[in-house]
This record gives C-alpha cells, structure tokens and sequence, in this order.
C-alpha cells in the first residue's frame, strides 16, 4: 500500500515538474511584454519588470508601428480561401 501511495506521488510531482518547465519560457515572454522596450531587451534579464508598462500593448492597436487589422485581414482571407 505505502509503495503504491509513494509512485503516485512520485508521479504527480513529475507531472508537475514537466508542466513548470513548459510553461516557464509562456511566463518569460508574458512578463517581458510587460517591460519597456530598453528592459526587454537589457542583456541582464529579471522575471519581473522593474517598472509595468502596457506600451506594447497600445502599440499592437496602432496601425502606424504596426498594422495589425491589415495583417489581420490578410490572414482571414488567406485561411477562408485555404478552406474553401
């Protein structure tokens, strides 16, 4: 009994070991699209931005630095006529 208990703990922490490793590069780039730009691209890097910032954010709905609905727009038609 105590050798079952023990392999599914053992196999629970596996999982939950493998799940931190895939997970931790989705939280670096969260976290670094949170940083300014100078920050982001520093060559000593922290997890969490000294100062909060959504500049990135604003910038994605700002067609002049990046026309996002245009590449959007794109990719919708090119996906409808993929599937039709």
């Amino acid at each position: 009994m105590k050798n079952k208990k023990s392999r599914k703990i053992l196999f629970y922490a596996t999982i939950l070991l493998l799940l931190a490793v895939n997970l931790f590069p989705f939280l670096i780039m969260l976290m670094t699209s949170f940083k300014d730009s100078q920050e982001a691209i520093a060559t000593t890097q922290t997890i969490f931005p000294k100062e909060w910032t959504f500049e990135h954010y604003q910038d994605i709905f700002n067609a002049e630095i990046f026309p996002f609905i245009m590449y959007f727009k794109n990719s919708l038609v090119i996906s409808l006529i993929a599937s039709v």
